[in-house]
């Protein structure tokens, strides 16, 4: 049973699939939340991610200006730049440690990734596993991070490496690209962001300088240094994946959501769940359950036999014909009695008939001795009362013991006597109910008879003849066993 359940609750969890995301920081002005404000000129953050409210207002977005021989980059306006290229890795923020170095427009970032400079197109034509491979150790800090052993060291990457990367901390312009940030949570895939550069009265690494001479292609899109890398906060405005995108407003009709799969999209997904794993579940459950029933009916057919399973059979037609003609079980009888019990009991004491079927099903007390009632013999007055009731058989073999002596009329008078063991025996009343067994009879003792016959008047005077003895074995009345 445990095993069922935990296999029930893993299929239950699969349908949640994509539906839980990295840890990220929370939109608005509440704890571990970032809120990012632009306009063509300016651009201000606010940000609890430190611990405490952090604002900073003296940003100015940069933005490029297309041209022929290069774009150039124009603060306080133009369009937004673009960097695409190959995801390796990325980091998720929901709070930022100064002790550890994060300071400034730092508490304002929300994600960073570094992105392999290459077109989006070839960057959707690499293989799974053949792309560049980043061995992240420590993340602290949104523009410098500790790589390890990989397919690429970001930490050593120079003008002698033949791959180039951006490093970039991004910084969401509305809520519904902080939500789209997510997407990065699934690293080694094609991406191209569109946003503008920041710049300010500061000279740490990730604003925008003029002074550094940056390389911009026609298309605005920023090309990497002769170093090899670089390190860029942008503001972003637009993401472009390979079967979705993000936009400010969030209203793309393949706008990317969290829990988003391809193909069959979160809808189709959920419902394809719903009906092949539910109803496969549901057709493995009715599959084996016909199996274990098959296999109980084939080691019943060993034990039994075919004529017990014909037996079997018959027994279950005759239930339910029985069933269908319209015959009660005990309980439901019982039960019935005692709906009549307790509406009887409530609405006061009303004669109820009693039927056949009442008669058959249960014991009636009332029955039995209103029948035991008419076969007991009022005793004459002044004898001793009993609890032995005379049955009609006892009754009828002392009248037909009456019936011989007076048949005899002037044959001698007989004399009996009846042991009180044998007047008991006679007076048991007959048993209602099962015959039980009793010990065999033994071998009546032959008692010898006296009959003594009455004097004629004509002998009155002369003296009386000697009793006659004899063994009349029919007459013994000694024995009551039949």
């Amino acid at each position: 049973m445990r095993r069922a359940m935990l296999a029930l609750a893993l299929v239950s969890l699969m349908s949640l699939a994509g539906c839980f995301g990295p840890s990220t920081a929370a939109w608005g002005t509440g704890t571990n939340a970032v809120e990012i404000s632009m306009t063509q000129d300016t651009l201000s953050v606010k940000s609890t991610l430190s611990g405490s409210a952090t604002s900073l207002t003296d940003l100015i977005p940069v933005g490029c200006t297309p041209g022929s021989e290069g774009g150039a980059a124009t603060p306080a306006g133009g369009q937004p730049f673009t960097f695409e290229g190959y995801l390796a890795a990325s980091a998720m923020y929901d709070a930022h440690n100064p002790t550890m170095g994060a300071k400034g427009l730092d508490y304002g970032v929300t994600t960073a990734i570094a992105l392999q400079d290459m077109t989006f197109q070839n960057a959707a034509m690499v293989i799974d596993g053949e792309g560049a491979r980043i061995d992240v150790k420590e993340w602290n800090i949104p523009l410098m991070l500790d790589t390890g052993s990989g397919s690429v060291d970001l930490d050593s990457i120079d003008q002698d490496t033949d791959s180039d990367w951006f490093i970039l901390a991004l910084l969401p312009t509305t809520e519904s690209i902080h939500e789209g940030f997510k997407a990065f949570a699934e690293w080694h895939q094609p991406v191209k962001i569109s946003g503008f550069l920041v710049t300010a009265n500061s000279t740490s690494t990730g604003y925008y300088k003029e002074s550094m001479g940056y390389t911009i292609r026609n298309d605005c899109s920023m090309d990497v240094g002769k170093q090899n890398r670089e390190d860029f906060y942008v503001a972003v405005t637009h993401i472009q994946l390979e079967n979705a995108q993000v936009t400010a407003s969030g209203n793309a009709d393949d706008e990317w959501v969290q829990g988003d799969v391809p193909v069959f999209g979160r809808a189709g997904y959920i419902s394809l769940f719903l009906f092949a794993g539910i109803g496969g579940a549901v057709g493995a459950f009715i599959y084996s359950q016909r199996n274990v029933l098959a296999s109980a009916k084939k080691d019943m057919k060993v034990l039994l036999g075919d004529a017990g399973l014909e037996k079997v059979a018959k027994v279950k037609d005759d239930m339910k014909a029985a069933k269908k003609a319209g015959m009660v079980s005990p309980e439901e009888r019982r039960d019935e009695q005692r709906k009549v019990a307790e509406k009887a009991a409530t609405s006061g004491p009303t004669p109820t008939s009693k039927s056949s079927s009442d008669t058959i099903g249960t014991f009636d007390l009332d029955s039995v001795l209103a029948s035991t009632s008419t076969n007991r013999q009022t005793s004459a007055p002044g004898q001793r009362k009993s609890s032995v009731v005379s049955s009609e058989s006892s009754t009828s073999m002392r009248q037909a013991g009456t019936n011989i002596q007076s048949t005899r009329g002037s044959a001698p008078t007989t004399t009996q006597s009846f042991s009180p063991a044998h007047q008991a025996q006679a007076e048991q009343p007959t048993q209602r109910g099962p015959p039980q067994r009793t010990a065999p009879p033994t071998t009546p003792v032959r008692k010898k008879k006296t009959v003594s016959n009455a004097p004629s008047p004509k002998h009155e005077e002369s003296s009386s003849p000697p009793p006659n003895t004899y063994d009349d074995e029919e007459d013994s009345f000694s024995n009551f066993s039949f």
